[in-house]
Parts: C-alpha cells; sequence; structure tokens
C-alpha cells in the first residue's frame, strides 16, 4: 500500500544523500531502510530518532563554527547537506510511525520534514508533500469508519 511506496522512496532517497555526505545519520538511515524492509518497525523508527538527533547535533556544530567565521564555505555547504539529511531523517520517521499505525505522531514527523527540508532540495520536498496528502486523506478516511 502507501507504506510500500514510502519503503522504496525511502531506500532511493537515503543514496542519493549518501553521494554527497557520508555520517553517522547516513548510517543509521541506512539501518532504518534494512529493518523496515524486515517488517520490524519499531526498530527501524529508533534508527530514524537517532539519526535526527544525530543530525540535530551536527547542525548545532556547524552553526558553532560559521559564527567563528562565517566566511567558510566549506561549513555553509555542509549546512545545507545536513538540512536535508535532517529533513529525510524525519521524512523516514514518519513512514515508520505509519507502518506502526500511529497517524498522528507520523502526519507530525512529516510536517517537521516539510519545515526542515532545503529549498534546494525539490524532489525530497515533493516526496513530503506527498506522503502528508496521503495520511490526511487516510486519516480522515480512517476518521468517517469510526
Amino acid at each position: 500500500a502507501t507504506t510500500d511506496i514510502y519503503t522504496r522512496s525511502i531506500v532511493g532517497s537515503v543514496r542519493c544523500v549518501q553521494e554527497t555526505d557520508s555520517n553517522q545519520a547516513i548510517t543509521q538511515l541506512n539501518g532504518c531502510a534494512i529493518l523496515s524492509q524486515l517488517g520490524k518497525h519499531n526498530l527501524a523508527l529508533q534508527k530514524a530518532q537517532e539519526a535526527a538527533t544525530q543530525c540535530e547535533h551536527d547542525l548545532m556544530q556547524n552553526e558553532f563554527m560559521l559564527k567563528k567565521d562565517p566566511l567558510l564555505e566549506k561549513f555553509r555547504e555542509e549546512r545545507n547537506k545536513k538540512t536535508s539529511l535532517r529533513a529525510m531523517s524525519y521524512y523516514v520517521m514518519g513512514a515508520q510511525y505509519e507502518f506502526l499505525s500511529q497517524y498522528n505522531l507520523a502526519l507530525q514527523a512529516y510536517q517537521i520534514a516539510q519545515e526542515a527540508v532545503s529549498n534546494d532540495d525539490s524532489k525530497l520536498n515533493a516526496e513530503i508533500c506527498k506522503a502528508i496528502s496521503m495520511l490526511s486523506s487516510n486519516i480522515n478516511l480512517y476518521l468517517i469508519h469510526i
């Protein structure tokens, strides 16, 4: 169903991000994708949460370095990559919540991903918007049947 699409999208998106950056958050997201494929969504969710936490930490360090020397282009580029990775982490987290039928938490994670996504990452932004739209429709259908 919808979540199968998300899993394929997650794996593809993580590969795209991996080409531009390599760190612990990437490792966590790759682990998340594997665990999700194995149906271990609680463990996959933990990996996505760890990736988001790592991204937050990396972004704080990056901002510290930019405050020390605003002209360091390397850190400006890194910030953009980390911002996209943070958005990806929350997107993946949303998918895992959805697998676990925790729809309100899924929607919150997708919304955080949407807020975090870089303006340069239109493909990820489109995926997040699609996930929010599909989940919102499914939540409304679920409420109708209650």
